[in-house]
């Protein structure tokens, strides 16, 4: 074998692995696109750093904080323990929610590397009988 093929072979497999993992859905997409996609680029809310958000989700970012410490008691008194830490992340569109977290734009949420993500979905009620609607 001569060495331009080595280089080729060299150069081309992590190419074709690295396409691979781009266009892969579920935790694979996730990964190959964390670098790209960094929820913790995104705006901190002043009321609740917990709570980060991409701009035009200010509405949800705020009402995510006025629910956020009932919830929180709630889980932990159901848990038996406190959360270590927690980390929010609102959305403006259901394209940047599956860029940033699912991997999908279907869910109104989901957690991924001890974070939560949240669709804007999750403002407009689930429709009576369906369990996922568009």
């Amino acid at each position: 074998m001569t060495h331009r093929r080595i280089l080729l072979i060299a150069v081309a497999v992590p190419f074709v692995l690295s396409a691979g993992l781009l266009i892969a859905s579920g935790p694979l997409r996730r990964l190959a696109w964390a670098p790209l996609h960094s929820p913790d680029r995104l705006q901190a809310l002043i009321a609740d750093p917990r709570i980060r958000f991409e701009p035009g989700a200010e509405d949800l970012a705020r009402i995510l904080a006025a629910a956020l410490p009932r919830e929180i008691e709630t889980i932990e008194r159901a848990q038996g323990r406190p959360f270590k830490s927690i980390a929010l992340y609102a959305f403006a569109s259901r394209e940047s929610f599956a860029a940033y977290g699912a991997g999908t734009a279907g869910p109104r949420g989901t957690t991924w590397g001890g974070r939560v993500f949240v669709s804007p979905r999750i403002l407009r009620p689930p429709r009576a009988g369906e369990a996922h609607d568009p």
